[in-house]
């Protein structure tokens, strides 16, 4: 048995830990973990498991009944990774899971990075979060709107609340105008009109 010398020695390990290093997969950090296993296109929805760098965490909230002291809310069944965040004017949550907690039953997917809701295409854009960057987020208040629904931001508590349609009119029929802030949103966005009528898809 031979022994190196010592700078042999050296030059022999330097070897094996190159190749070491070389048969580890390159990394681009600019990819989620689910574009990196997945091969997402540049044309396709961005995709992040993790926050957007100028994001702030919100909580949002559904208008979910109301009792003799006011208003009832729950929290909807949301996708937990990240959960709900605001960026500028814009808050973004699982797609599905706001779909579901105004109008249950209704159909969600997505296609070249918009939303797709009941079968139709929208414009609506997505971004996919989540576990593996397979889950849709989207911007609530556009989602809402869709579903004529009121989505009611509180920037003060970095909160947020789902009014559906139906709970507006009950809510006004019930205890008088709303809150300014949820009152001129709805009513520039006709919600009120629609009290009385029979549900409109």
């Amino acid at each position: 048995m031979s022994i190196l010398p010592p700078a042999a020695l050296a030059a022999a390990l330097a070897i094996v830990a190159c190749r070491a290093e070389r048969a580890e997969p390159p990394r681009d950090s600019a990819l989620g973990a689910g574009a990196a296993a997945g091969g997402a296109s540049a044309a396709g929805p961005a995709r992040d498991a993790g926050l957007p760098p100028n994001a702030i965490q919100v909580s949002l909230h559904l208008l979910a009944g109301f009792d003799d002291e006011g208003i009832i809310e729950r929290a909807p069944a949301l996708d937990s990774v990240p959960g709900p965040y605001r960026v500028g004017g814009d808050v973004y949550a699982d797609a599905a899971g706001v779909v579901a907690a105004v109008e249950p039953g209704a159909t969600v997917s997505t296609a070249g990075g918009r939303l797709v809701l009941r079968g139709d295409m929208t414009a609506i854009p997505v971004r996919l979060h989540g576990a593996g960057g397979t889950v849709p987020y989207a911007p609530v208040r556009a989602v809402a709107r869709a579903l004529h629904a009121h989505l009611a931001v509180h920037p003060e508590s970095l909160s947020a609340t789902l009014w559906p349609g139906a709970r507006l009119c009950e809510y006004r029929e019930r205890f008088g105008r709303p809150g300014a802030r949820v009152y001129d949103g709805a009513q520039a966005e006709g919600l009120f009109e629609r009290c009385g009528k029979p549900a409109r898809r």
